[in-house]
Order: C-alpha cells, then sequence, then structure tokens
C-alpha cells in the first residue's frame, strides 16, 4: 500500500460500533487483519530513502535517562530503581563480572507506547478490535526443541542464510532465537526440570563459533538469557563484542 492509496481522515470507512476516524481495516490486506498499523508505511523504499540522506554516520541516542522521572511521584507507578551486583556477591559463580539489576515502569523513561496502553475505552477493543485478553495460537517448526540441548553451529547459521538469502555485513546485529522464552512464560514442571539441568538449545559456544561471529565482524549479538553463557568468555572480556540477553 503506498501513501497515494490512504484515504484522508474525513474518509476513513466506518467501522461498526466505532466512532469517526476509526482506521481498522485500511491495512488489512488478503482478508488478514493487519497488526503493524501506520508501521506499515515504513516500507523498504522510505527506509532506503532515509538512509540516503544519512552524511556523517553518527549514531545519537534519543533515550532519556531510565531515573529521569524518579524526581516525579506518579501514583500507581514505581520509581526506577537501578543495583549493580558482583557475581561472586549473588552467589551466581566465583567468576569476575557484574549484574545490572533494573526495576522499572516503561512509561518513565523514552519508550514507544503499545497500541493496547490504551485502548478504546467504551469496547475495551484495541486497534483492529483486538482484546488484549484473548490468547493467541503459537506454531513451532522446527524438529528440535529449546530443551532438548541442541547445539546450532556455525554451518547450521550458514544454511539458515542461505535459505533466506541473507547475506552477512559488516556491522550487523546478529539476533538467535531459540523459542525458549515461550517455554519461560508457562513453563510446566518437566520443563524446569530440563532447565535445571542446563541443557539447553543454543549457539555452539566453541572457539570456532567464536571465529566465525569475529571474522563477519558483527557490530554485536543477542541471544535468549541462559542460552548466551556460553559465548560470553569469548565475546564480553576477549571480543569485546556485546550480547543482547
Amino acid at each position: 500500500m503506498t501513501a497515494l492509496s490512504l484515504p484522508d481522515y474525513d474518509t476513513l470507512p466506518p467501522v461498526e460500533g466505532m466512532p469517526k476516524g476509526c482506521a481498522w481495516s485500511v491495512f488489512d490486506k488478503d482478508g488478514k487483519k493487519d497488526v503493524y498499523r501506520t508501521l506499515n508505511l515504513l516500507t523498504p523504499k522510505v527506509i532506503r530513502e532515509a538512509g540516503a540522506e544519512v552524511r556523517d554516520g553518527v549514531s545519537i541516542s534519543l533515550n532519556w535517562p531510565l531515573d529521569s522521572m524518579n524526581k516525579f511521584a506518579i501514583e500507581g507507578r514505581k520509581q526506577t530503581i537501578h543495583t549493580v551486583h558482583s557475581l561472586h556477591s549473588t552467589g551466581l559463580n566465583d567468576g569476575l563480572g557484574w549484574d545490572d539489576e533494573l526495576d522499572f515502569n516503561a512509561q518513565g523513561s523514552s519508550q514507544w507506547d503499545s497500541l493496547v496502553h490504551w485502548q478504546h475505552q467504551e469496547t475495551g477493543l484495541a486497534y483492529n478490535g483486538f482484546k488484549p485478553t484473548q490468547p493467541t495460537p503459537r506454531r513451532r517448526g522446527s524438529t528440535t526443541t529449546p530443551l532438548d540441548g541442541y547445539r546450532i553451529t556455525v554451518r547450521d547459521i550458514e544454511a539458515v542464510a542461505a535459505h533466506q538469502g541473507v547475506a552477512f555485513k559488516q556491522g550487523d546485529i546478529f539476533i538467535l532465537t531459540t523459542g525458549i522464552t515461550a517455554i519461560f512464560d508457562t513453563p510446566e514442571p518437566a520443563d524446569l526440570a530440563k532447565m535445571a539441568q542446563r541443557k539447553l538449545s543454543g549457539a555452539h559456544g566453541t572457539e570456532k563459533t567464536a571465529r566465525w561471529f569475529w571474522d563477519r565482524h558483527f557490530a554485536d549479538g543477542a541471544e535468549a538469557p541462559m542460552t548466551s553463557l556460553v559465548l560470553q568468555p569469548y565475546f564480553l572480556s576477549l571480543l569485546g563484542m556485546p550480547i543482547g540477553e
């Protein structure tokens, strides 16, 4: 859909039971309800044109400090608490390192409001008729599971990249997901038992893997919590590569 095909505000098609100015269904396609709303306008063409305007290549953070709202007491919203722990003091292990602990409300600093942050009050519905309390189905298309201890090798990664037509470039951010966060959300007793054994699927924690990541010069990498631990000794202290969890 191009910007030229969007209706003006006054000609938005009426939605039964909703007031004027409701853009539900405008971005629907092939009988499927849209979930991306006006972000649909961020097309590859728009992104390329925006990239062409880059002159200096300097990153400028727009993030407000996480504790910026601490000076204002807002009823019902906790203030940000930032605590730094040494790994030794937590009892996690005897290694040298630090954990950052943050307890905060996302509304206390820079953030994008979710479309369910404020629903249509009369109906309780969010954008496109979505009910935030209604569960959505999940599907898994892999023959492995997040808890079977599968070691994702360099060969696996390259095979997936070739299948999807992905060409890695210097400065890319590499994100690996196994689906384990879905298990974290609603763990069964058997899942907890497997997690206690620390046999989680994830990137193979070998020098070969570290070499592959370094040679492709990724800016940083991200993986599910716990599964990234095997690469921390290589990435963090030796290669200086941040790990998102």
